[in-house]
C-alpha cells in the first residue's frame, strides 16, 4: 500500500495524469485495459480532465473498456446516476473520435437484483471474474464519512460469491447496485480517490487499520491482491498520522 498526498490545487491535474499513465502502461502489455469508474464529485473533476485536451489525445481510448463500482437504481437520465456523470464529463467528448466501450450498469430492468444480476453476467462476458488474471486492469474508488467504498455499506451484508448485488442505501433510502470486495479488490490497481477535511478523520482510522471491514467497508482494501494507492489531497491529510 502507497499513499500520495497531493496539494490540494494540483490534486485533479496530478490524478488524471496516473491514471493516463496507468492506462497506457496497461496497453503496452495488452490490447485492452479495464477501468472500473467510481462516481462522485471528486472523480467528475478528474474525468473532465482525462476528456479534454491534452489528456484525451494521449490515450488510445477506443482500446479501453469502462465499467463501473456502483451505480444508483434509478433511469440513465437522473441526474443521480453515475453513467450520466461519467457521459457527462467525458464519454459525450468521443462523439466526433473512437472513444472506449462503455459497460454502464443497465437500470432499465424491474428491480435491482436484475440489474446487479445482469452486470453480473455482463462482468463475466467481458473476462471479469475476480480469480485468476480474469480482473479489472484499475479500479477507481472512494470512501465516505462513514467508511464505506463503492455502495459497500457499513453492517450490510455483502455476499462473498458475487461480483455485484443489490443493497440500500441506509440513510437516503436510495436502492444500489454494488460490486463485491472480490471483483474490486482482485484488480491489479486499485486506486482510493480522497478529498475533503470532512474525509480526514475516517482516512486516519482506516489507513490505520482501525476497526473492521463490516464497521467500515474500506478496509476491505486489506485484501487487495495488487498495487494499492491512496491519493489524498492535502486537506484531506490534515491529521490521521498520513
Amino acid at each position: 500500500m502507497k499513499t500520495e498526498v497531493i496539494p490540494s490545487h494540483e490534486y485533479s491535474s496530478t490524478v488524471a495524469d496516473e491514471i493516463v499513465a496507468s492506462i497506457n502502461e496497461v496497453l503496452e502489455q495488452k490490447p485492452r485495459c479495464s477501468l472500473c469508474l467510481s462516481g462522485g464529485t471528486t472523480p467528475a473533476s478528474i474525468y473532465r480532465l482525462l476528456g479534454l485536451p491534452p489528456r484525451v489525445h494521449e490515450v488510445k481510448w477506443q482500446q479501453v473498456d469502462l465499467f463501473w463500482g456502483d451505480e444508483r437504481f434509478v433511469p440513465e437520465e437522473d441526474s443521480r446516476n453515475n453513467a450520466r456523470m461519467v457521459h457527462d464529463t467525458l464519454v459525450h467528448r468521443f462523439r466526433s473520435m473512437p472513444g472506449p466501450v462503455v459497460y454502464s450498469i443497465n437500470t432499465a430492468v424491474s428491480t435491482a437484483e436484475e440489474s446487479a444480476a445482469t452486470y453480473e453476467d455482463t462482468l463475466k462476458q467481458q473476462g471479469i471474474s475476480g480469480e485468476g488474471d480474469a480482473v479489472f486492469d484499475i479500479v477507481l474508488l472512494g470512501i465516505g464519512e462513514d467508511g464505506h467504498t463503492a455502495s459497500l455499506f457499513p453492517h450490510n451484508p455483502i455476499p462473498e460469491d458475487r461480483l455485484a448485488f443489490s443493497c440500500e442505501h441506509p440513510t437516503d433510502g436510495t436502492t444500489r447496485i454494488s460490486l463485491t470486495p472480490k471483483a474490486l479488490f482482485s484488480a491489479k490497481q486499485v486506486y482510493f480517490l480522497v478529498t475533503g477535511a470532512n474525509k480526514r478523520e475516517m482516512l486516519g482510522r482506516i489507513l490505520r487499520g482501525e476497526g473492521i471491514p463490516s464497521e467500515y467497508p474500506a478496509l476491505h482494501a486489506t485484501q487487495a491482491l495488487g498495487n494499492l494507492i491512496w491519493f489524498v489531497d492535502s486537506e484531506a491529510s490534515g491529521v490521521g498520522g498520513l
